[in-house]
C-alpha cells in the first residue's frame, strides 16, 4: 500500500512540476523539462519514503514495548 502511495505521488509531483515550467519558464527545452520535473518527483519520493519508514520504525518500537 505504502508503494502506490508514494508512486502516486511522485507522479503528481512530476506532473504538476511540469506543468508549472511550462507556464511560468519562458524558454524551456525538452531536455530541461524532463531533469528538472522528474528531479522534482525523485525529491518528493525521498522525502515521503523517509517520512514513511520513520513512522514505521516508530510504531513498531512502541509496538515491541
Amino acid at each position: 500500500m505504502d508503494f502506490w502511495i508514494i508512486s502516486l505521488a511522485e507522479w503528481i509531483v512530476c506532473t504538476i512540476a511540469a506543468m508549472w515550467m511550462v507556464a511560468r519558464v519562458k524558454d524551456l527545452g525538452m531536455n530541461e523539462l524532463f531533469i528538472m520535473s522528474f528531479g522534482a518527483a525523485t525529491v518528493a519520493r525521498y522525502v515521503l519514503r523517509k517520512e514513511f519508514l520513520h513512522g514505521l520504525w516508530c510504531l513498531r518500537h512502541l509496538v515491541v514495548q
